[in-house]
């Protein structure tokens, strides 16, 4: 195979994943602490894990 291997970080949707996953971490961090350890933590692993699917 010849040429260069993409790199996924140049891809927009990439990027879009990684912002929404960051405003994800940003409202959750304001929910009541008893959503922090069930909602919270699902809701952050979806969110990284488009970004994570999209690299892969």
């Amino acid at each position: 195979m010849t040429g260069k291997a993409r790199n996924f970080r140049d891809y927009k949707v990439w990027i879009d994943a990684v912002e929404y996953s960051t405003k994800i971490y940003q409202i959750t961090d304001k929910m009541p602490w008893f959503e922090k350890k069930g909602l919270c933590d699902q809701l952050q692993r979806a969110a990284v894990s488009i970004s994570s699917n999209i690299a892969e």
